[in-house]
């Protein structure tokens, strides 16, 4: 399963969410992409004011905005898999 977290250079927040998704990431069959959305004009109008946000890739899509924790994670993963 891939992950994707939309997020920006220099985002306290964005840093935070990432190590926590690492974290959780560790023992988990999953991989984390990550977004930067100032690259990209319509993830910016997107995602600009919701960054860090968690999205799942694949036939369903979910998404996590922030602020998520280890176990918002964990149950997203649970959904995604389920």
């Amino acid at each position: 399963m891939k992950l994707i977290l939309y997020q920006t250079d220099f985002c306290q927040l964005c840093d935070e969410a990432a190590s926590l998704v690492y974290r959780v990431l560790e023992h988990q069959a999953a991989e984390l992409e990550l977004v930067d959305i100032s690259l990209d004009d319509q993830l910016l109008e997107q995602y600009a004011t919701l960054i860090p946000v968690l999205v799942t890739q694949g036939p369903v899509q979910q998404q996590l905005n922030w602020p998520f924790t280890q176990e918002d994670i964990l149950e997203l993963l649970v959904r995604v898999s389920g």
